[in-house]
């Protein structure tokens, strides 16, 4: 029987950890600017050129969460990767497996308060973000479609984090190497995008795209 309770404290903990971490923040800072780049390039392009232009009248930033969206979480994605594929490694390192293995929790509960850990900063990153780009977006006066934006954080972003994250766990277990379980699982996300955006019709896309685009 999985114990709410224990799950949340270890939960927290992790969640914490997670946070103190540099590439937690790295691939936070590096998703937002690749997103960024993106939506001041098509903002730019509309600004500049849309009165004279029909093509880039046509490129409205204003709809452009999906595009914001898959660039964004392909590269959050990533750093997910390297946030998973480390776990029981850190708490060594930490020198804190010990009290880990000394807590009265099952492996499952164990596992899942770390999974739970890694998701919530991840989870709240994208909305801290997505906050910040509606502000800027009204700023620039082309603000973001709201219910696209949130559709980004409710309903693409926490799927995509829990497959990946899932994944990158599954394959830690499955293979101990961890920098191997570690390049599989970012081949699989890759190869996943890449047959998505080339190889899959657009009416099967939402059935494999891992990104939301």
């Amino acid at each position: 029987m999985i114990r709410p309770g224990v799950v949340w404290g270890i939960a927290r903990a992790e969640a914490r950890l997670t946070r103190r971490l540099v590439r937690y923040w790295l691939f936070v800072v590096l998703s937002t600017l690749v997103g960024a780049i993106n939506f001041i390039n098509l903002w730019f392009i509309h600004h500049f050129f849309g009165a004279n232009s029909a093509s880039a009248a046509a490129i409205n930033p204003r709809f452009f969460v999906g595009g914001f969206a898959a660039n964004f979480l392909l590269v959050f994605l990533f750093g997910l990767v390297f946030l998973g594929f480390d776990v029981r490694a850190r708490d060594k390192r930490e020198r804190i497996s010990e009290v880990l293995d000394a807590l009265p929790c099952s492996n499952i509960e164990l596992l899942l308060g770390k999974y739970v850990g890694i998701l919530m900063p991840a989870w709240i990153a994208v909305a801290v973000i997505s906050l910040i780009l509606l502000g800027v977006s009204h700023l620039m006066k082309t603000p973001m479609e709201p219910l696209s934006l949130a559709a980004f954080v409710f309903v693409l972003a926490p799927p995509a984090f829990m497959f990946t994250l899932a994944l990158v766990f599954l394959l830690s277990l499955l293979v101990r190497h961890r920098l191997v379980a570690a390049i599989l699982s970012l081949g699989i996300v890759v190869g996943g995008f890449i047959v998505t955006l080339w190889w899959i019709p657009l009416y099967a896309t939402p059935f494999v795209d891992v990104t939301g685009g």
